[in-house]
């Protein structure tokens, strides 16, 4: 089920979560799960903002606003 809010919610916490692991990607040597993480992090940014974008409800994904 999605709104709005829950959107915008998600929103601020992927994006407190993009800022900390910029931080610690920059002051850390990275690996595979650093990288990980970070694709991780945009994929989910990426999806949710198509998400934001698609106002049709489908199957078991539908808006309640």
């Amino acid at each position: 089920m999605r709104s709005r809010r829950r959107m915008n919610r998600a929103w601020r916490l992927l994006s407190e979560l993009d800022l900390e692991s910029d931080r610690f990607y920059r002051k850390c040597e990275f690996g595979d799960a650093m990288i990980g993480l970070r694709n991780g992090i945009v994929m989910a940014q990426l999806v949710l903002e198509q998400v934001t974008q698609c106002v049709e409800s489908r199957d078991c994904h539908y808006r309640i606003d």
